[in-house]
């Protein structure tokens, strides 16, 4: 009769543990990996300035940031909304610091298109506020 509970047990522990590493515990999302984001930046009211979106590196970077404000990419969080079979969309944010001052994304990607905002801050308080719209570049062809 113990020899029985023994393998029971044994038996137990074995399928419990292959169930819970048997599951994927993802920390980012790859959905955004490698893909770049053709968008108009502007800042409010003014004219659009061309610019790209890249997540790579599980890490956002703006043209645009970088150059003219010198923010490195910055780590991005992501999230799927799937309450809308028909019409899925994902959200974003990411935020890049630098010194004193951070510039924080956020975001809605339905299908090939991309929209939000970039606002850069210094000590909690909104600097500059941009709106972004765009498509992917080179999407892939649906069949």
């Amino acid at each position: 009769m113990k020899k029985i509970i023994g393998i029971i047990t044994v038996c137990f522990l074995i399928a419990s543990t292959s169930l819970t590493f048997g599951q994927k515990k993802v920390k980012q999302p790859k959905y955004l990996e490698n893909k770049v984001f053709v968008i108009g930046m502007n800042e409010s009211g003014k004219k659009d300035v061309p610019d790209e979106l890249t997540f790579r590196g599980f890490k956002l970077k703006s043209n645009l940031m970088t150059s003219k404000y010198g923010f490195q990419p910055g780590a991005y969080t992501f999230e799927a909304d799937s309450s809308d079979v028909e019409n899925p969309y994902f959200t974003f944010e990411a935020i890049s610091t630098l010194e004193k001052e951070e510039v924080k994304y956020t975001g809605i990607i339905t299908g090939d298109e991309i929209e939000g905002t970039a606002s850069i801050s210094k000590g909690g308080k909104v600097k500059k506020e941009f709106n972004f719209a765009g498509t992917l570049k080179n999407p892939k062809k649906k069949k």
